[in-house]
């Protein structure tokens, strides 16, 4: 009997009244080369019908179905809680707007294999809409407090291994260990931010966070098609980018802080003139609680019991 000894991926896809596009994500997804796979669906209480038709496309599959929206950091921990429960050496987070070409999750855990510094590894992020622009990883400007993603130039592109800030929550491949090390992702970021926040947490506890181009992701909603005025709410990213902020003052950034409150400042008042009140409103709420918040936990309380029931 031949025994399979490459590591456990735990691939956790997150749903919310996503339609076609899980069907997309999931298809792209089973259809991987890694030979040990193993594919989670947890949905976010979807009202359109979403883990019907999942379940129905792909009855073989594992899927949680919640009862309440529990936002992105809450419902993927309770996926990360089973992925390490039953063996997971290396767990990925996938958004159900996305789409991996078909040797992705193999290079991404060939890069994570052949390093043990290396914490956090996610693949080139391809926009959906315009596939000749290309994403590797992300960083925060210390200096205006905004979070970005690093455009690739053709000479990243070559590269075998392109080392990172941070890895986009989008498709992230992060090993068990450094989990158990440094704690599930922060919940009271509901969503928005906890990505970077987690890769800055596995950075401060030795791990690298890197990028290997040859592996890709097709993402729906990448930097280049992103507009304020698609979004219903601007509360979370407001709210949370404080929230992330106040969190690293401690190492120096307090003039990031500074300067994003200013900039919101000048966004609210943008906002009024053209009649949009509402995410005037909605920007406005977000920035006054992420200030008065205490709901992100401090540094040096950043272990989470692994075990915990969701």
């Amino acid at each position: 009997m031949v025994v399979n000894h490459a590591p456990l991926v735990y691939a956790i896809v997150l749903t919310w009244n996503s339609g076609d596009d899980a069907l997309t994500c999931i298809s792209a997804l089973v259809a991987q080369t890694y030979p040990r796979l193993h594919v989670l669906v947890i949905d976010n209480n979807s009202a359109d019908g979403t883990p019907q038709r999942i379940a129905d496309r792909f009855p073989s599959l594992e899927q949680i179905r919640l009862e309440r929206n529990h936002g992105f950091a809450a419902a993927n921990n309770i996926g990360i809680r089973r992925a390490l429960d039953n063996g997971a050496d290396y767990v990925l987070l996938l958004n159900d707007d996305t789409r991996l070409e078909p040797c992705a999750i193999a290079l991404l855990a060939a890069a994570a294999a052949a390093d043990s510094r290396l914490g956090i590894v996610g693949p080139a992020i391809v926009s959906w809409q315009n596939p000749d622009i290309v994403y590797l990883g992300g960083r925060i400007d210390w200096r205006s407090g905004e979070g970005m993603e690093v455009l690739a130039a053709p000479e990243m592109l070559a590269q075998p291994r392109v080392d990172v800030e941070y890895v986009p929550g989008c498709a992230l491949l992060i090993k068990a260990a450094v989990i158990r090390q440094i704690g599930l992702l922060e919940e009271s970021y509901f969503a928005y931010y906890e990505d970077a926040d987690w890769c800055l947490r596995s950075a401060r506890a030795g791990f690298l966070c890197a990028v290997v181009p040859a592996a890709r992701v097709h993402h729906q909603n990448t930097a280049d098609v992103q507009r304020l005025e698609n979004m219903r709410s601007i509360y979370y990213p407001r709210r949370n980018q404080v929230l992330f902020l106040r969190r690293y003052l401690a190492q120096g950034h307090w003039r990031a802080l500074r300067n994003i409150l200013a900039r919101r400042l000048k966004e609210y008042t943008t906002l009024i003139g053209y009649g949009e009140t509402g995410r005037a409103h909605s920007l406005a709420a977000g920035v006054w609680d992420g200030l008065r918040s205490g709901g992100v936990a401090a540094a040096g309380a950043l272990a989470i019991d692994l075990h915990l029931a969701p």
